[in-house]
């Protein structure tokens, strides 16, 4: 999938489009300066800014002719007009485009890691102890070993693994066992994430060192 944003030298409706793509998705955005009507036409560009997921327009008709370097306003979900569309307007717009076409590898790992990031507090706490029993012990934690771990959270462990499971962070058998986890995703421009399956304490280490790395740089 490619996004692109048109708009004008100096527009100053850029950096809102841009700051809730960023919300939206972690895929690149490409940007264009248009200087001209005549670019405007050839581009698809019906005011400043607008947004193009694989070359078209999702927020115009396709029969809309108003190709031009104006200022361009948006209407939100309340009717409001707006400089850019919303966060809501923009995520439902990518996946829209995203359903009408087969995802790319990139792309299904941009979904899980929306998916997967942030984990809650608890959730987190759990995942880690996950890792830390299996590299201790060479075994996952069964849900009574991470009855200390939820205490007070007003959570049984089963709870947790479950919305652990719902996720990807982790991955249950039939049982209720856990079977595989997850590392964390990687902040951008470091690396994806990895699927560790319990075959040594060595990956679960590392599973773990991930997740401290990811902690301590995130805000």
């Amino acid at each position: 999938m490619k996004l692109e944003v048109l708009h004008v030298p100096d527009c100053p409706n850029l950096s809102p489009m841009l700051e809730r793509l960023a919300v939206v998705t972690d895929l690149p955005v490409a940007t264009r300066v248009i200087d001209s009507d005549a670019e405007a036409a050839r581009f698809g560009m019906a005011g400043s800014p607008t947004l193009l997921i694989d070359g078209v327009d999702p927020f115009t008709s396709p029969d809309r002719c108003e190709w031009g370097v104006s200022c361009r306003l948006y209407r939100d979900e309340n009717g409001r007009i707006v400089s850019a569309p919303s966060v809501e307007q923009l995520r439902d717009a990518i996946s829209a485009a995203r359903q009408a076409q087969p995802p790319t590898p990139g792309e299904v790992l941009s979904v899980w890691r929306t998916r997967a990031l942030p984990l809650d507090p608890v959730g987190k706490a759990v995942h880690q102890a996950i890792l830390r029993t299996f590299a201790a012990t060479g075994r996952p934690p069964t849900a009574d070993d991470l009855d200390p771990v939820t205490a007070g959270s007003g959570r049984s462990p089963g709870e947790v693994l479950t919305a652990l499971h719902e996720v990807d962070a982790i991955r249950l058998t039939p049982g209720g066992q856990i079977a595989v986890a997850c590392s964390p995703p990687r902040r951008p421009g470091t690396g994806s994430g990895s699927v560790t399956r319990w075959t040594s304490t060595r990956c679960a280490r590392s599973t773990l060192s991930a997740w401290r790395r990811c902690s301590a740089t995130t805000p």
